[in-house]
């Protein structure tokens, strides 16, 4: 097993040696315990099969009770980043507002699912070259004629995605949209197309790097960063959390080897959990 981990570990450092290298700002000195907060909320428990179907379902029934199909909730935002987990993100919207309409729905169908103090990041349409990129669980915000709508991810296959979105306040399930180019979404009922503002995804343990995958370029991230810190403008907290898995609050060798050995369909396999807000205190 030793022999093991020092191949992958000079893997590592021959591959980091190609990485461009982040500028550095002085580490805090808070010891992280994060391995055990946010239990049950696997990968496997919640983004994939037939769990997000039916659960949305039965979600939908209690939340109106009789099944009414509508939603005129308002939903408070808690922290969204940027793409690298930089603190100015997409939309603009800061931690504390309000959302409404279909946006309100996305990210309460969200919340539900990876909890309502998950961090959230940004990530731009250019960053999905493929249906196969969008995961479950994804909120796209789209726009047509200067109107934005969001959409909640419930499945992917090969030709099209399908998701629950709010029409007017009318809860909707199962809509069928195509990707029609690298940027843009059609849906099927009615034959509009939309543009692809931006798609937000909560964080994951593995993320080192915040494009909101985990694969070998966060294994490049972490052994290009050991010892340092994060670049300016950075969430220090979030990207802490998602790349020290040994939970020693530092990025270190071990850090990028547990995520070499836990890396699957870009995402991290495993009991690796979603990072929260709670994190941080």
């Amino acid at each position: 097993m030793k022999h093991i981990r020092t191949r992958i570990a000079a893997a590592v450092v021959a591959a980091a040696a190609a990485a461009c290298t982040m500028q550095a700002v002085t580490a805090s000195a808070y010891v992280s315990n994060h391995a055990n907060w946010l239990t049950g909320q696997t990968q496997e428990s919640t983004e994939y099969g037939a769990n997000f179907a039916h659960s949305l379902y039965y979600l939908q029934r209690s939340l109106n009770n009789e099944g009414i199909n509508t939603f005129t909730d308002s939903v408070q935002t808690d922290l969204v980043l940027g793409p690298g987990y930089t603190t100015a993100n997409l939309s603009g919207i800061q931690s504390g507002t309000s959302l409404s309409g279909s946006l309100a729905w996305a990210r309460y169908l969200g919340n539900c699912f990876y909890g309502s103090q998950t961090v959230y990041t940004e990530q731009p349409a250019s960053r999905y070259n493929s249906l196969s990129d969008i995961k479950q669980g994804d909120q796209i915000v789209i726009s047509t004629n200067g109107n934005q709508y969001a959409v909640f991810v419930t499945a992917v296959n090969d030709s099209c995605i399908y998701v629950s979105e709010l029409w007017g306040d009318a809860i909707m399930w199962g809509i069928e949209f195509t990707r029609t180019s690298n940027n843009k979404l059609k849906r099927r009922f009615g034959g509009v197309t939309f543009n692809i503002d931006y798609i937000v995804r909560p964080v994951k343990e593995g993320d080192a790097n915040g494009d909101s995958v985990a694969d070998f370029m966060d294994v490049v991230w972490i052994a290009n960063n050991i010892g340092g810190s994060v670049a300016s403008g950075v969430d220090y907290t979030t990207q802490m959390i998602a790349a020290d898995l040994n939970g020693n609050w530092g990025f270190d060798q071990d850090d990028a080897i547990e995520v070499y050995y836990h890396i699957g369909s870009n995402r991290m396999n495993g009991d690796y959990r979603y990072v929260t807000t709670w994190h941080s205190l």
